[in-house]
């Protein structure tokens, strides 16, 4: 068999494992070389639009719409150094569970909402790009959420969920977003004292990090070898995206340099918990392997201010570690509170 035969032949049995919903990756004895097929964002998302405002930043977003009016919509905000796709298996996982439990061609089915924030995956910034305030990451989140709102006629119930950083973002933004018919917000295993007190050592982290990788498998290996993501089908569509090419090298370099961001990482965090508790919605929190709280948000969960749900078989990147988990924790968030508007009053210490 001829080199171009046996090119040839490869090709079409990986374009019929794919036909299939097979992807073996496996080592080609004949070469020797490992063939990765990564997924595309169309395998998990609808749409794949740019929004751009006046300044001219235009933001990379990913959205399925519902599936009707009774259906909510999903908003997801990723964290530092992560892009919006690292969302994309859950939403999908989301918009399979929900369609599996239905009875109903009427039943709801989420539509589901991420992007790429400044400074990371295909967004680009043109106004103060170097700006990676809390103030910025929030101005940027309320508008493009409102520009998602107006550009698709959404009247659905929203909830906003984001990861670590994305969560105190989102957190941040709420009392801008009452308008935007917001029922609920939640973080994924985030902790103020927990992440102010881990960034003493973000500058080690930093500087032990590879700052190139010579092809995306070293780069997704690197990633499950450490533990960041521990599942290999979420980190095929995720990983990707936080890299680009040089064309000179050969190499792919990270999107976003995280030392630009050092003099905002206390900015982020501090003053997140008493934030969050105190929010006039519906919470969820959730974490990763650990029940550990800090002071305002030990007495939040005294006080039943928010609901709290604790994953012990998940690394840092839970929605990606366990999507399934996630995804029907998230869906009975939004079950039991949609059909109400929820302002979480505290009877702690009431006699009655």
């Amino acid at each position: 068999m001829s080199d171009f035969q046996r090119k040839l032949f490869q090709r079409k049995l990986k374009d019929a494992e794919k036909a299939l919903g097979f992807d073996f990756s496996e080592e080609s004895e004949e070469s020797g070389e490992q063939v990765t097929v990564y997924p595309k964002w169309s395998e998990f998302y609808d749409l794949n639009e740019v929004y751009t405002d006046d300044k001219g930043n235009q933001f990379n977003t990913y959205f399925t719409p519902p599936k009707n009016d009774k259906s909510p919509v999903f908003i997801f905000h990723h964290g530092a150094g992560s892009s919006g796709l690292s969302f994309a298996l859950l939403s999908r996982t989301i918009r399979e569970q929900m369609s599996k439990e239905n009875r109903s061609n009427d039943d709801p089915v989420a539509g589901v909402f991420s992007f790429d924030a400044r400074g990371h995956g295909q967004t680009e910034i043109v106004s103060n790009p170097n700006d990676f305030s809390l103030k910025a990451f929030t101005d940027d989140f309320i508008w493009v959420l409102k520009e998602l709102i107006k550009r698709h006629t959404l009247k659905n119930s929203i909830f906003a969920f984001g990861h670590s950083l994305g969560g105190s973002i989102v957190t941040n933004a709420f009392a801008q977003l009452e308008d935007a018919g917001i029922k609920g917000v939640g973080m994924f295993d985030i902790v103020e004292d927990i992440a102010i007190y881990a960034l003493d050592s973000m500058g080690t982290y930093l500087k032990n990090l590879p700052k190139t990788f010579n092809t995306l498998e070293d780069a997704i290996s690197w990633h499950i070898k450490l533990g960041h993501v521990k599942n290999r089908e979420s980190a095929l569509i995720s990983i990707p995206s936080y890299f680009k090419k040089n064309v000179k090298t050969g190499k792919f370099e990270w999107i976003m340099d995280l030392h630009k961001t050092e003099d905002y990482w206390h900015d982020w965090f501090t003053g997140l918990s008493k934030k969050f508790v105190d929010l006039s919605t519906s919470k969820l929190l959730i974490l990763a392997g650990t029940d550990n709280l800090d002071k305002e948000l030990m007495i939040g969960q005294m006080q039943g201010k928010y609901q709290l749900v604790v994953f012990q078989d998940t690394g840092h990147f839970l929605q990606e570690d366990t999507p399934s988990k996630t995804a029907i924790t998230i869906i009975d968030f939004w079950r039991r509170n949609d059909n109400r508007q929820v302002i979480i009053k505290s009877t702690w210490g009431s006699k009655k």
